[in-house]
């Protein structure tokens, strides 16, 4: 037969687990995290001061309601669904959507356990900042993924960490063959010391902005690029690396070439047509204005007219020899061409 304890040892064993359940519910209210119980068919009846700061209700304003008709619960499922799920589990944890009391909404990863007596501990910690973060660089990220120009990214020792579809396409490289290897599969041999400038530049926190230069594609073809690089800081402000963006400016630079040539050639023209008119008034001479304007109007429809013979084929009765002498020469019969 099992001997009874003493009534005074019973007695100090409930008041010590008492004093244990007080101070786990003195830890759990001043938690830094959302804290609260709920039944599963009823009202919240613990709500800590984590619940308070989080949400902004007072411990009398949510103990007494429905935990989920307070904060308007968004679940991932189903009301109905999630309490079978507490059932069938005795524990779940997600994200869930709560409002708070100034009307603001609020993302939490939240754990629940459910007891035997039909109690759920709900501990919730806030992660809207964070989501709001992640949204921002899934969103960044597809921007850089979307873009025309390659944009990359490397450590301070050149080797590339990154590599959008830009890149692929402009360097011909796919990101699993480039991020890895160094910056200077990209750069010819004759302009491998620009990579160590770079990097220099990069180490003293300077920003490189439109540096034209040339690259090298993947089957060697060399492509005109204008490069804008910057440091890349961790959160502690130190530089670890650098993005690049590049460019590729073959086209532009082939269609400026061509306009550069063509401005040369109309300038050259231009000072060659100034010259022929110069020369035609030094030779006109004439006593009166009148008769000077008639001179020189002579001369420059003779050298129309001239202008006109050159195609002439071979044999023609005027040589190309001969048409830089009429030019010079006055109209003699007014009404008939130089040519005939």
């Amino acid at each position: 037969m099992a001997r009874e304890l003493p009534i005074e040892t019973k007695l100090s064993e409930a008041e010590a687990a008492s004093e244990r359940a007080e101070r786990l519910g003195g830890l759990l209210a001043l938690s830094h995290e959302a804290m609260l119980m709920w039944k599963l068919n009823g009202s919240i009846e613990f709500w800590n001061a984590g619940a308070e700061r989080l949400y902004g209700f007072a411990q009398e304003e949510a103990i007494g309601n429905i935990s989920h008709a307070l904060l308007q619960t968004k679940f991932p499922v189903e009301f109905t669904d999630h309490i079978k799920l507490l059932q069938s589990e005795r524990h779940w944890s997600g994200e869930l959507h709560h409002i708070c009391k100034d009307g603001r909404e609020v993302v939490v990863e939240s754990r629940q356990q459910l007891f035997s007596d039909g109690t759920v501990i709900e501990v919730n910690r806030d992660i809207t900042e964070q989501k709001k973060i992640e949204q921002q660089m899934m969103f960044l990220a597809s921007i850089v993924q979307s873009s025309d120009d390659a944009i990359v990214s490397k450590n301070l020792d050149g080797i590339i960490t990154s590599w959008n579809r830009g890149a692929e396409r402009i360097f011909g490289y796919t990101a699993d063959e480039a991020v890895g290897q160094p910056i200077t599969i990209v750069i010819p041999q004759d302009r491998q010391d620009e990579e160590r400038q770079i990097l220099m530049r990069i180490r003293r926190g300077e920003r490189i902005e439109h540096f034209e230069t040339i690259r090298q594609r993947k089957h060697g073809s060399l492509i005109w690029v204008s490069l804008t690089i910057s440091p890349v800081k961790n959160s502690q402000g130190k530089i670890v690396g650098a993005s690049k963006v590049a460019r590729d400016i073959t086209e532009q630079r082939r269609i400026g070439d061509q306009v550069a040539t063509l401005a040369r050639e109309a300038e050259h023209r231009s000072k060659n047509l100034l010259a022929n008119v110069q020369a035609m008034v030094n030779l006109s001479q004439a006593d009166a204005v009148a008769d000077l304007k008639k001179s020189i109007d002579g001369r420059i429809r003779a050298l129309r007219m001239s202008t006109r013979c050159l195609p002439r084929p071979a044999g023609s009765a005027l040589s190309y020899r001969q048409s830089p002498e009429m030019s010079l020469l006055p109209m003699r019969r007014p009404g008939k061409s130089a040519c005939e």
